[in-house]
């Protein structure tokens, strides 16, 4: 349950001093990512807003979100009409998520109890370590 942390730059032209420039990608053994297929295949949200999001769901993607964005407001401004976007900046929003709340309302969407019991162990045991070029941290 050990997976590498390895930071990757986001802007390369951007200041490669600014932690902000990263995004971190987290490297897992095979049997994690196996293990994590097979729940997903258990896992089946019944919740309405899941068909409304872009990010995380196959053959979705914020491009998508973008294309149908820039397709909405040309159809509307070729016909005269205002278009006002309001958008949201949930930026690092899942580090701040309280994770067993979270479990708590996969619960609350009907997914089996010893299913959800078992992502709680998962979770909670993993442990990770920073990769940064040729050095490597202790795990925590």
């Amino acid at each position: 349950m050990a997976s590498v942390i390895v930071p990757l730059i986001k802007d390369k032209c951007g200041d490669v001093t600014d932690v902000n420039n990263y995004r971190a990608i987290a490297i897992s053994c095979a049997f994690s990512k196996i293990f994590e297929s097979l729940i997903a295949s258990y896992i089946q949200s019944v919740n309405v807003v899941g068909k409304y999001q872009f990010g995380f769901k196959p053959r979705h993607s914020t491009s998508l979100c973008t294309s149908i964005l820039k397709q909405t407001v040309d159809h509307f401004t070729s016909r005269g009409s205002h278009v006002f976007v309001c958008f949201v900046d949930f930026k690092k929003a899942f580090d701040s998520v309280n994770h067993w709340k979270l479990l708590d309302k996969i619960l609350d969407d009907n997914v089996n109890y010893k299913l959800v019991k078992l992502l709680g162990f998962w979770f909670s045991r993993q442990v990770y370590c920073v990769r940064w070029t040729k050095f490597t941290v202790e795990l925590f």
